[in-house]
């Protein structure tokens, strides 16, 4: 028919523009993955390196201070190799909180994890 040979070239444009798109798609994930793991080391490491305090921060001081969801550090800070996760207990010694600390090698050391 007279159609056949227009529906095949745009069937084939249309399966190459879909890999494209794709592609992009995946990209811009892997790179918003990488933003959200930057933003909470460079805050972690800025804190560390103001020595204000123990420099840990709980999940909810960083959801407030990155405007990240809980999701989304929990996943930046597993994947991080230089962002480190203790726990917090309470007086009958039961864990109660999951800390965050950057343990960069420009950064000194903990004292105790």
């Amino acid at each position: 028919m007279v159609y056949e040979k227009g529906v095949s070239i745009v069937a084939n444009w249309s399966a190459i523009l879909t890999a494209a798109v794709a592609v992009v798609g995946y990209g811009r994930y892997l790179w918003g993955q990488r933003q959200q793991r930057r933003r909470l080391e460079h805050y972690l490491r800025e804190e560390k390196l103001r020595d204000r305090d123990e420099s840990r921060k709980g999940i909810i001081h960083l959801m407030g201070s990155l405007s990240m969801t809980e999701a989304e550090l929990l996943s930046a800070a597993f994947r991080s190799k230089t962002v480190k996760s203790c726990f917090g207990v309470d007086r009958q010694g039961r864990a109660d909180r999951l800390l965050f600390e950057y343990v960069g090698e420009d950064v000194p050391a903990p004292t105790r994890f």
